[in-house]
């Protein structure tokens, strides 16, 4: 037996409910399990994009730091190879580090146009 119910009650949610169907930002959403446990597996999914983030964040500033040291070492002693291992691993940052995730995991590259406004 299907049952279709609207409600904004989250406790009667909980103990009807197997399966919900949830509408946020214009988008419908299914869910094999009740209201709680879909706001548990939203919080969770959040928090893993953020340490995800937060690792990218910190390997390319890693990334970064290589690239400066290799400019300095280049301009110091005037090696053309450092400036262009350096030039070679700006290009990896800007290509691969450019790419964020979604809030479903997807990945996406921001256009630098935008963001600068």
């Amino acid at each position: 037996t299907t049952l279709l119910f609207v409600s904004h009650d989250c406790t009667f949610t909980d103990n009807v409910a197997e399966e919900i169907l949830v509408l946020q930002d214009l988008t419908l959403e299914w869910f094999p399990g009740n209201l709680s446990a879909y706001k548990d597996t939203r919080q969770e999914h959040q928090r893993y994009l953020t340490k995800m983030k937060d690792a990218q964040t910190k390997q390319k500033a890693h990334m970064e730091e290589s690239i400066a040291g290799n400019i300095r070492a280049a301009k110091a002693t005037g090696d053309d190879k450092k400036l262009r291992q350096a030039a070679s691993r700006q290009k990896k940052v800007d290509e691969r580090m450019g790419y964020q995730a979604g809030i479903r995991g997807g990945k996406f590259k921001l256009n630098r146009d935008i963001i600068r406004g």
